[in-house]
């Protein structure tokens, strides 16, 4: 399998971590740690964000309530350097991009 850092996969391998997340979300939801949409709306917001984490978007309209923020300058700023540790990552596991890849180390 591709990772993000070759090129965008195709809809099939979208599709497959969409599914998987999914499944991982139902799998803490049995164990009570979490309480989620259903199977199918998590898959959906997979392929609705991908390559991104489906969280991304609930971060970028933290940055739009922000009104002393340089919302899109910011934003961009915040994305590019989010992509950066990505690319920086030594491993190749990285499926869905999210903040949990930002390398705070980086000035």
């Amino acid at each position: 399998m591709a990772t993000l850092r070759d090129e965008l996969p195709g809809e099939s391998v979208i599709a497959e971590v969409a599914e998987e997340y999914a499944q991982q979300v139902e799998r803490a939801e049995d164990g009570g740690c979490i309480l989620a949409a259903s199977l199918e709306q998590v898959t959906e917001q997979v392929r609705e964000t991908y390559p991104f984490h489906p969280s991304f978007k609930h971060l970028v309209a933290l940055f739009k309530e922000n009104e002393g923020f340089r919302q899109k300058r910011g934003l961009m700023q915040f994305t590019a350097g989010l992509l950066k540790s990505v690319a920086q990552c030594e491993s190749d596991d990285v499926f869905l991009i999210g903040t949990q890849h930002l390398d705070l180390n980086d000035d």
